[in-house]
Formats: C-alpha cells, sequence, structure tokens
C-alpha cells in the first residue's frame, strides 16, 4: 500500500513540478535591502563595494565577494535586479540546476580580482554591468542549447531581453568613451569584457555536461549512428546545418522511446519518462508517454 502511494505522489510531482529559483530570489533579497541600507541609513555600500586601494593596501579581500552585493545607485536598483530577475529566472527554470547563480559568483569574484590586481587607480565598483551582461550572455547561449527543449515564446522572450540588456550595457561604455572619463571606461570595459565571456563560457560548459550525462545514460543507442547531439559552434549555425540537427535530435527522441512497449518493463519505463520530464518539463512528452503514464496512474490506483 505504500509502495503504491510512493509511486502516486512521485507520478503527480513530477508532473507538477516547477523549479523555484529559490536561491536567486535570497540574492536578490539581499541586493534589495543593501539599496535600501543605503537610501535609509547612509553610504552602507562604501564597506561592500570593490575598491582596490583598500583590497591591496587594507588587506580588506572580502570586497572582491561583497561587491556582487553592493547596490550603489538607484539606476540598479530599478533596471539592474528586475534583469537579474527575468533573465536568471528563466536560466534557472531552463537548466534546473545552480548553473546562473553559481556562474554569476564565481564570475564576480575572477572580475573582482581582476580589477583589484589593475596597474592604475579605478573607481570603485559595486553590482553592475558585469551581472547584468553575464545574465545576457549565459541566456542567449542557453536557447541555443540542444540540450534542452525551449519553446519558441520563451526563447523569443529571452533574445528581446538578452538583447536590450548588452545594448543597455554598451550604451553606458560609449557613454564613458564619449565623456573622456577613462577611469569609467576602464571600469565599464572589465565588466562587460568578462561578463560576456564568463556567461559564455558558463552556457557552454553547462551544455556539453548535460549532454554528455545524456550520451552517457544513453546504454541502449546505437553506437554505429551519428552522435546524438552536436556541440554548440562558435559561428551561427547555417540552416542546413541546423536542419540536420534537428534531425539527429528527432532520431535520438525516436530511438529514446521505441522501447517503450517491447524491451523495457513499466518500472524503467517509467524512470526514463521522469527523468525526461525532469530534464525537459511535461510539455515535451510525447501523445504515446503522455499516455502510458495516464495508463500507470490508474492502474496505481
Amino acid at each position: 500500500m505504500l509502495n503504491d502511494y510512493l509511486h502516486h505522489w512521485r507520478i503527480d510531482m513530477s508532473l507538477k513540478q516547477v523549479h523555484k529559483p529559490i536561491a536567486l530570489m535570497l540574492l536578490l533579497i539581499v541586493m534589495t535591502l543593501s539599496f535600501l541600507a543605503q537610501v535609509l541609513i547612509g553610504d552602507i555600500s562604501s564597506s561592500l563595494t570593490l575598491i582596490p586601494q583598500k583590497v591591496i593596501e587594507g588587506n580588506e579581500w572580502w570586497r572582491i565577494a561583497t561587491h556582487i552585493i553592493a547596490i550603489d545607485s538607484a539606476w540598479l536598483a530599478f533596471i539592474g535586479i528586475p534583469i537579474y530577475y527575468w533573465l536568471g529566472r528563466e536560466v534557472v527554470q531552463l537548466t534546473n540546476d545552480s548553473a546562473f547563480l553559481l556562474g554569476l559568483l564565481i564570475g564576480a569574484l575572477i572580475t573582482g580580482m581582476m580589477y583589484s590586481l589593475m596597474p592604475i587607480d579605478c573607481p570603485p565598483m559595486a553590482a553592475g554591468l558585469f551581472g547584468m551582461m553575464y545574465s545576457s550572455s549565459l541566456a542567449m547561449t542557453i536557447v541555443r542549447s540542444p540540450a534542452i527543449v525551449v519553446p519558441a515564446l520563451t526563447k523569443l522572450r529571452i533574445t528581446i531581453i538578452s538583447t536590450f540588456t548588452i545594448g543597455f550595457g554598451f550604451v553606458f561604455l560609449g557613454a564613458s568613451m564619449f565623456s573622456g572619463n577613462t577611469m569609467q571606461m576602464y571600469t565599464y570595459s572589465l565588466e562587460s569584457g568578462t561578463g560576456i565571456m564568463i556567461g559564455l563560457l558558463s552556457g557552454l560548459m553547462w551544455s556539453h555536461v548535460r549532454l554528455a550525462s545524456r550520451e552517457k545514460h544513453s546504454d541502449f543507442s546505437n553506437k554505429t549512428q551519428m552522435p546524438s547531439y552536436v556541440p554548440i559552434a562558435s559561428q551561427p549555425i547555417r540552416r542546413d546545418e541546423k536542419a540536420v540537427i534537428n534531425v539527429m535530435i528527432l532520431q535520438k527522441e525516436e530511438t529514446q522511446f521505441s522501447f517503450l512497449d517491447e524491451e523495457f518493463d513499466d518500472e524503467e519505463t517509467l524512470n526514463v519518462i521522469l527523468e525526461k520530464i525532469h530534464d525537459n518539463q511535461y510539455e515535451s512528452l510525447t501523445d504515446n508517454e503522455k499516455a502510458f503514464l495516464e495508463r500507470y496512474s490508474r492502474s496505481l490506483k
């Protein structure tokens, strides 16, 4: 009886699964509280922002980590935090893992160390262009990845937000160049460049790890067939290449689920389908797979 209940609960939870970006929300709450404290209490961000002179000469190394939550301006609070939320939530829901937040924090540490070791005196750096550029670059890399099935509307929404964000960042960079503010130009250049590069590398690493993991667990696939996935190219994919990739992905899906009624028993079939729901959500299932879940659920009642 308990076994049947657990099976039923597992199916229901998988069908209703919506990944909650809890860690991302906590980060945004801390950033918001930092901004409110800055407004209400005073210049609190001065103890959190990245000031290279204080890091090197004063041994205040914590600033390399804390600058990611330091909100020292209203434009970042009202523009930057929503961008973090929109793009970060989309990526978290697509990947169902910590790819976004982990890459953001590691990238912030790398950027902070580079900034602190620059041979010139630079202005303080708080949370800013780096995080937004990272978010945009990672999101655009993820939507191109064959590791997940991205609905057309989601892909369009992410592309629009990411394009707007990258354009917004380069407007600031261009403004600093035309104004002749050399220090700000150094800061914006470092934030923009590292943000885009770390976001791109994080997306490529996530895609290859996830695809390699799928390949490893697909022991039933024929090793003599063509590869079931194609790594993301550094150049734009041509129309004919995209058609070949689509055919290969469909071929893999057909191969994976052609055995449902032949070689595997119900328990193994259920595990395969639940894994697909975990990776790509319920909407990615075929009609046959949905019908199997309905039959299996009825059999447990």
